[in-house]
C-alpha cells in the first residue's frame, strides 16, 4: 500500500487530475487500444483520485459463472493471478464476488472480521493490506454483468470519504471498454469464423470440381471457356488447354448447333437447359444434359452424361413398339386363323360337292366345267394355306436340311419364275450349317422373297441370295430371338426401297403396293408365319433408291436331329379290306353332308351327328359297339373334337378316331390322344380314304392333308 499523502490533492487539483484521467481515458478508447491498458488506466485514474485506496477491476467471463483475469497495476500478479478462474456464488464469497452474484455494490468495513469472506479471498486480501473493502459491479449497456470494481483501504475508516460520483464516472468507463472488448471480440471470432467457413466450402467446391463426374464449365457472356473441370479429360478426353478460350461450338453436334454455341446460350440473362451431343476426342459422340446459369458477368455450365440412360430409353421404346406389333399381328393372326378355318370349311362343301358331281356326270363338257371349278376352288384352299402360315397355325413337317443344297436346288425354279430380265445370284459359303425346317415351305419363302424382288425392281435388275452362320453371341441378329444359333438368309434387290410407312405394314396380310390384281399381299406374310412358327424370326432393311434386303432367321438343326419318318411302300398299298361303320359328327350341316357322302362313296356305311354330346350319347348306347371309327371336325360349339374324342376313347378304348380341322393348328395336339389321325380341309376323297386307312391300321400315309398325332407325342 503507498504511504498516505494527508488530506489528498486541493480541489482544483483534483478536479484536473480527474479530467485528465478521463480525458486520457476516452483517448485510449478512441484510439481502440487492448482494453485490459483502458482498464489498467482506469485503476491508476481511481488511485490518483482516492491516495489513500488501490484499485482493481475483476473480469467475469462469458458464463457469469467465473472471473476470467484481474487488472490491477498497483496490487500487481500477486493479487489477480489467485482470482482467476474462481466462482462467484456462494461458497465462495466475498465483497468482490457477491457484487456481481447479487448485481449491487458490497461494502466490507472490517475484512478480517466480516464473516461473509471466504477464509481463502480474506487472507488474500489481509495480505495485500486491505483492512475495508467496497465492490461495485460493472455493467454493460443491456444490463448485464461484466466484473467488479474493487476499492481496497488500509484503514477502515477511510472508507467513508471517498469520492462516490467520481469513482462511479469510473466504472461506467470500465463498463465501456469491457463491452467495447467483448463486441471487438465478438466480431474477431465473427470473422475467424466466417473465414473458416469460407476456406471449408472452398475446400468443398473444389473437392467437387475435382471429383465430379459432371462436365463443370465457366464461361464469359460471349461463351469463352474461362475454366472446366477434369471431368472434360476424364469422359470426353478433351484437356483444359484444349478448352480454354474457345467456345463449346467446335464440339457440339452439327444437327444440335444453334446459331449461338450453347457455352453462350445464357447471354440473356436466363437459364437454359437443352440436351446436346458433344463430340469425344476419338470422334464418337455422348448425349449430355446441359444447364447454364448466368451470374455476375460469368455463366456457369453443368452438363451430366445422359447417353446410357437415353440409350435404355431408346431401347425400351423400341421394345415397346416391338411388343406392340406383335401383339397387332398377334390380333390380326388371330383373325387371319379364324377366316382360314371359316373359308377351308366353305371350300370342304364346296370342293366335296364338285368331286360327288363330277363323279356322276357322263358329259365330258360338263366335267371340264366342274374341273375348272375346282381348280379354282383348290387355288382358294392354298390362299388359306398362306393364311394359316402367316397365323402360325399351320402345321409344318420339319426335316433336317442342308440349306446350300436347298438353295441351289430351288435355284432354277427360282431362275424360271424371275424369267430372262431380272439376274440371279447366290453367295453361299461352305460350311453353311443345317437348319430343321420344312422343306416345301423354306421353298415356297424363297419363292416368295425372289417374286417381290423382282416385283420391285420393274425390268431388270439382280436378285442377290446369301446365307450366313449366326452365333448365339452374334449381336446382328433381331431381338428377341430365343438363345441359339441360327442360319441367316437374306434376299436383296435393287430396286426402289420401301419408306417407312410401307416398312411398318409389309408384314400384314393382304398389304400390298402393287397394281389391283397383281398381288395377294400374302407373300411377306407367308413368310414371316414360316419363320416364326419354325422358331427363328424376320428382319427387312431397306433404303429409298436403293433396294431391300429381307433376311429370314432359322434355327440351327441339332447335331441329333433327324429325318421325319417316310412311310414306307408297303404302308402305301394297305388297303381297307372290309366296310366300316363310320360315325360322322359336323355341327355344319353342309360339311357333314359330304362328309358322309365320301364314307359312303368310299363303300363304308356313315352315321352323322350334327353335335359332340350327340355322338357321346350314341357311343354310349349297346349297340355303339357296331361303330368301327369316330370322324369328327375339330372346331364345334360346346364340346370340341377334342373333348369327343378323349371321352369317346374312354368309352370305347382302342376306337380309330379322325380329327377333321381347318385350323391345322399344331397345337391341338398337346391334348390329343396317341394315335389319332389328323386331316386338314379342305379334303378330296383320296385324302379322307387315306386318313380311315392309317385311323384303321394306326399308320402313315402318303397324303399330306393327313398327319399321325402320334409324332406330337413321342
Amino acid at each position: 500500500m503507498r504511504a498516505e499523502a494527508g488530506c489528498g490533492l486541493g480541489n482544483e487539483a483534483r478536479s484536473a487530475a480527474i479530467f485528465e484521467g478521463q480525458q486520457k481515458i476516452l483517448g485510449m478508447l478512441a484510439r481502440g487500444e487492448p482494453s485490459d491498458e483502458v482498464l489498467g488506466e482506469l485503476c491508476r485514474a481511481a488511485e490518483a483520485i482516492e491516495l489513500t485506496a488501490v484499485a482493481a477491476i475483476l473480469v467475469l467471463d462469458r458464463d457469469n459463472r467465473r472471473f476470467d483475469r484481474g487488472i490491477a497495476p498497483t496490487l500487481g500478479p500477486s493479487y489477480t493471478a489467485p482470482l482467476a478462474g474462481a466462482l462467484v456464488g456462494p461458497p465462495h464469497v466475498g465483497t468482490c464476488a457477491a457484487a456481481v452474484f447479487r448485481g449491487e455494490p458490497v461494502t466490507s468495513k472490517d475484512v478480517a472480521n466480516d464473516i461473509r469472506w471466504n477464509p481463502i479471498w480474506r487472507d488474500l486480501h489481509l495480505a495485500h493490506g486491505i483492512q475495508a473493502c467496497q465492490s461495485t459491479p460493472i455493467f454493460a449497456s443491456d444490463g448485464r454483468a461484466l466484473g467488479t470494481f474493487v476499492l481496497g483501504f488500509r484503514k477502515p475508516s477511510e472508507l467513508d470519504a471517498w469520492d462516490t460520483p467520481t469513482i462511479g464516472l469510473l466504472i461506467q468507463l470500465a463498463g465501456l471498454a469491457l463491452e467495447r472488448a467483448r463486441v471487438v471480440d465478438d466480431l474477431r471470432e465473427l470473422n475467424r469464423t466466417l473465414e473458416q467457413r469460407v476456406e471449408e466450402r472452398t475446400r468443398e467446391r473444389d473437392r467437387i470440381w475435382s471429383v465430379s463426374r459432371d462436365l463443370l464449365l465457366v464461361t464469359d457472356r460471349s461463351g469463352i471457356v474461362l475454366s472446366g473441370n477434369p471431368a472434360w479429360g476424364s469422359v470426353l478426353g478433351w484437356s483444359q488447354n484444349e478448352l480454354l478460350g474457345t467456345t463449346s461450338g467446335w464440339i457440339e453436334h452439327l444437327e444440335d448447333r444453334g446459331p449461338i454455341p450453347v457455352s453462350a446460350a445464357s447471354g440473356e440473362n436466363q437459364p437454359v437447359r437443352r440436351e446436346i451431343r458433344l463430340c469425344h476426342k476419338d470422334g464418337s459422340y455422348r448425349w449430355f444434359s446441359w444447364s447454364a446459369v448466368p451470374e455476375y458477368g460469368r455463366i456457369y455450365h453443368v452438363a451430366r452424361d445422359v447417353t446410357e440412360e437415353k440409350t435404355a430409353a431408346d431401347a425400351l421404346r423400341a421394345a415397346e413398339e416391338s411388343l406392340r406389333q406383335a401383339q397387332k399381328m398377334e390380333a390380326v393372326g388371330q383373325l387371319t386363323s379364324g377366316l382360314a378355318h371359316d373359308f377351308n370349311n366353305i371350300l370342304s362343301t364346296v370342293l366335296g360337292n364338285l368331286e360327288l358331281v363330277e363323279m356322276h356326270l357322263n358329259d365330258e363338257s360338263l366335267r371340264k366345267m366342274v374341273r375348272a371349278a375346282t381348280s379354282a376352288a383348290q387355288r382358294g384352299s392354298k390362299l388359306t394355306d398362306q393364311l394359316l402360315v402367316f397365323a402360325r397355325k399351320h402345321r409344318l413337317e420339319p426335316d433336317t436340311i442342308d440349306l446350300g443344297s436347298a438353295i441351289v436346288s430351288t435355284s432354277e425354279l427360282l431362275r424360271r419364275t424371275l424369267g430372262t430380265v431380272t439376274s440371279l445370284n447366290a453367295a453361299l459359303p461352305d460350311g453353311l450349317w443345317q437348319v430343321h425346317v420344312d422343306a416345301t415351305q423354306l421353298e415356297m419363302a424363297l419363292l416368295n422373297l425372289a417374286i417381290n424382288a423382282r416385283d420391285a425392281m420393274g425390268i431388270g435388275g439382280v436378285v442377290l441370295i446369301e446365307a450366313r452362320n449366326v452365333k448365339a453371341s452374334d449381336p446382328d441378329k433381331p431381338e428377341g430371338l430365343t438363345p441359339g444359333d441360327y442360319v441367316a438368309i437374306a434376299v436383296s434387290d435393287t430396286g426402289r426401297g420401301m419408306t417407312e410407312e410401307v416398312m411398318s405394314h409389309a408384314l400384314e396380310p393382304f398389304f400390298t403396293t402393287k397394281e389391283v390384281g397383281k398381288g395377294t399381299g400374302l407373300g411377306l406374310p407367308q413368310v414371316y408365319g414360316f419363320t416364326r412358327q419354325s422358331g427363328g424370326d424376320l428382319r427387312i432393311r431397306s433404303t429409298l433408291g436403293q433396294g431391300t434386303t429381307v433376311e429370314m432367321f432359322l434355327p440351327r438343326a441339332p447335331n441329333f436331329a433327324g429325318s421325319v419318318a417316310r412311310m414306307s411302300s408297303e404302308s402305301l398299298k394297305r388297303t381297307v379290306t372290309a366296310p366300316k361303320t363310320v360315325l360322322v359328327v359336323d355341327d355344319q350341316e353342309d360339311v357333314r353332308d359330304v362328309m358322309v357322302a365320301y364314307v359312303e362313296m368310299l363303300g363304308h356305311r356313315a352315321i352323322p351327328a350334327s353335335s359332340g354330346r350327340i355322338a357321346l350319347a350314341m357311343l354310349d348306347q349297346p349297340e355303339a359297339s357296331a361303330i368301327d371309327l369316330l370322324l369328327v371336325d375339330f372346331s364345334m360349339p360346346g364340346l370340341s373334337g377334342v373333348d369327343v374324342a378323349r371321352e369317346a376313347r374312354q368309352l370305347r378304348p382302342g376306337l380309330p378316331i379322325v380329327l377333321i380341322t381347318g385350323y391345322a393348328d399344331p397345337s391341338i395336339t398337346n391334348d390329343a390322344i396317341c394315335g389319332t389321325q389328323l386331316l386338314r380341309k379342305p379334303c378330296r376323297l383320296q385324302d379322307l380314304a387315306a386318313a380311315i386307312e392309317a385311323a384303321c391300321h394306326n399308320g402313315d400315309t402318303g397324303s399330306r392333308k393327313v398327319v399321325s398325332l402320334r409324332d406330337r407325342r413321342s
